[in-house]
C-alpha cells in the first residue's frame, strides 16, 4: 500500500490548553505535501473524545476530517453501535 500512518494521542478532559493542542492538529497538513506520492493517509490513535457528540474538541476534529476529505473508518466496524475500543467512566 502506498501510504503513511500517523498516530495521534490527544489530551484528556480537564487538561490545561487541551483546546489549543487540538487546534494544532492542523499542523499534520504540513507533512502531506512532503509525501504527495502516497495515496493513503491513515490517522489513528486516542482522540480522547466521542466524535459522535457535539463539543468543542469533537467539532474541531470532525471539521478537520471534513475539510481535508478524510473519512472515519469506525463506521465500518461490525458493531457500529459500540465503536469505542476503550471507555473509562471517569
Amino acid at each position: 500500500m502506498d501510504g503513511w500512518i500517523v498516530n495521534v494521542c490527544l489530551l484528556c478532559v480537564g487538561t490545561a490548553d487541551r483546546l489549543f493542542v487540538v487546534e494544532e492538529l492542523t499542523t499534520l497538513l504540513d507533512w502531506i505535501p512532503r509525501y504527495y506520492a502516497y495515496k493513503v493517509v491513515l490517522i489513528g490513535g486516542d482522540f480522547n473524545t466521542d466524535l459522535d457528540v457535539t463539543n468543542p474538541i469533537s467539532n474541531l476534529i470532525n471539521c478537520f476530517i471534513v475539510d481535508n476529505g478524510l473519512h472515519r473508518c469506525d463506521s465500518l466496524l461490525v458493531n457500529a453501535n459500540n465503536r469505542c475500543t476503550y471507555f473509562n467512566e471517569s
